[in-house]
Order: C-alpha cells, then sequence, then structure tokens
C-alpha cells in the first residue's frame, strides 16, 4: 500500500497495532483464567508411554519365541503419540535424570515442571563450563607468560 501523506499512513497503522494489542491482551487474558495447555500430559504417563515406545521398539517376544520389532514410527503409532513428541519427551527423561530430578515426588505434575527444572539446570550448566573454559584460559596465558 502507498499513501500519499504520513497522516493516513498514521492512523492504518494504529489501527494495526492496536488490533494486535488488542488480539495479544486477549490471549494474555485467556492464559491465565485457564489452563494455558489443555493437552500437557503429566510425568508418569510420559514415562510409561516412553517406556512401552521403546520396548516396542526394541522388540517383543511373541507367543512362538520370536521377538518382533517395530520401527520407532511404527512403534510412536502404536503407543498413539506422535514419534517427535516421544523422542522430545525421552530427551527430557534423560536430562532429568542426569540433573538428579526427584521423578517419584513429581510423578503427577504435569511434564512442564520437569521442562522448566531441565531448563533451569542446562543454563547453570552451561555458566559452569564458560566459567572453567574462562579460568582454563587465563591459567594458560600465565603458563605461556
Amino acid at each position: 500500500f502507498f499513501f500519499n501523506n504520513t497522516a493516513t499512513t498514521e492512523i492504518y497503522t494504529e489501527q494495526i497495532v492496536g488490533s494486535v494489542r488488542c488480539v495479544q491482551e486477549t490471549a494474555i487474558s485467556q492464559t491465565t483464567n485457564n489452563c494455558r495447555r489443555t493437552k500437557e500430559r503429566k510425568i508418569g504417563q510420559i514415562i510409561e508411554k516412553v517406556s512401552q515406545w521403546r520396548q516396542l521398539y526394541y522388540g517383543v517376544p511373541d507367543q512362538s519365541g520370536s521377538v518382533n520389532r517395530l520401527s520407532l514410527d511404527e512403534a510412536a503409532n502404536k503407543v498413539g503419540i506422535s514419534k517427535k513428541s516421544l523422542d522430545d519427551y525421552l530427551l527430557q527423561l534423560r536430562f532429568g535424570k542426569k540433573f538428579g530430578f526427584n521423578f517419584n515426588e513429581h510423578i503427577n505434575d504435569k511434564v512442564g515442571v520437569l521442562r522448566a527444572f531441565v531448563k533451569k539446570n542446562k543454563l547453570k550448566e552451561k555458566e559452569t563450563q564458560q566459567v572453567s573454559k574462562y579460568r582454563n584460559n587465563k591459567v594458560h596465558e600465565l603458563e605461556t607468560v
């Protein structure tokens, strides 16, 4: 759109910005009044689903004794959750274990609690690595002088 004068441009811009602001305020009020994520699963559920998924992938012996293995995609379909989500859940569970998350205490909490814990501890780990890298560089500089 090309406008001949700046007054028209300012009015048009304010209408767009005002509309966006209204939509953002509505979205914020809806998330504060309601649960933010309706589909978010509980930690106990994701542990169970990821275990089933990996068990199907590694193979389950059938009645004749032969091991029946499924691909990760086929196993995900059988579990009823997308492979992408299951991959993400497995990653969160592994990081939670690495950082010492208390799964028993939070078994009925939503997975967002685990995500927040992992995020916080990843930041701590990154900061620690940066500090040790800085110290190593300083020691190396002092040794070369």
